[in-house]
């Protein structure tokens, strides 16, 4: 966003004054004695920088394409020991061209991929660690049982509890065997490897025959 000190933006034509927006930040002045003059700068820029970010945020949620006339002040009120920081400026509209109009619609779009694809990878990396804190607990459960398999969970276990967690509604047999990427077994292997989830408690089974993942441990 466009934020000046200036009253016109050069090549720029406004089309609506929507009122006056505020930025504000403070800072403690406590123990900058002997952090000298560079700490206190510091602290003043980082304040003043956060100043501008609220009074942009305040901007952008009244619609405005940019603030002129800004300017900023500090306050030190007496008996307290910070430091306040404002920035104030009048939020306005522009008037865009047909080709600057469409390179924003690109640029939003360009962001919103991104944030998109940001969102996907969080959920991904969410979605492995639920699954990886699931199986530990399964394998903790099955050396507990002491079953069969020595108190290893299996490779069709494992394909089975994360395919579960990506499906949590619950599928029979014949559903999962077929949904497995890459990877396929019979009804007998799949029957199996579902009855001893069940008995180390990581799946329920309901009245009708649907397998869930035990909630308490996903």
């Amino acid at each position: 966003m466009i934020k000046t000190t200036t009253e016109t933006i050069p090549g720029k034509q406004i089309s609506e004054v929507i009122g006056v927006v505020f930025g504000n930040d403070l800072y403690s002045v406590e123990g900058l004695m002997s952090g000298g003059l560079a700490s206190h700068e510091k602290l003043y820029k980082d304040a003043l920088n956060n100043a501008f970010e609220n009074l942009e945020k305040e901007a952008l949620a009244a619609g405005a394409d940019a603030v002129i006339g800004v300017h900023s002040n500090i306050t030190a009120p007496a008996g307290l020991s910070h430091v306040v920081v404002n920035v104030t400026g009048t939020a306005v509209k522009l008037i865009y061209s047909a080709e600057e109009q469409e390179q924003m619609a690109q640029s939003a779009a360009a962001q919103a991929k991104q944030d998109l694809e940001a969102a996907a990878r969080r959920r991904e990396e969410e979605e492995q660690a639920r699954s990886q804190r699931v199986l530990a607990d399964a394998q903790a459960k099955a050396a507990t049982a002491g079953g069969a398999d020595g108190g290893n969970v299996s490779a069709l276990e494992t394909s089975l509890i994360n395919l579960l967690l990506k499906h949590p509604d619950g599928m029979d047999g014949v559903g999962i065997s077929k949904k497995i990427p890459r990877i396929y077994y019979s009804p007998a292997e799949v029957s199996s490897a579902l009855k001893h989830l069940v008995e180390i408690s990581l799946l329920d089974k309901d009245e009708f025959g649907v397998f869930t993942v035990n909630q308490q441990q996903a």
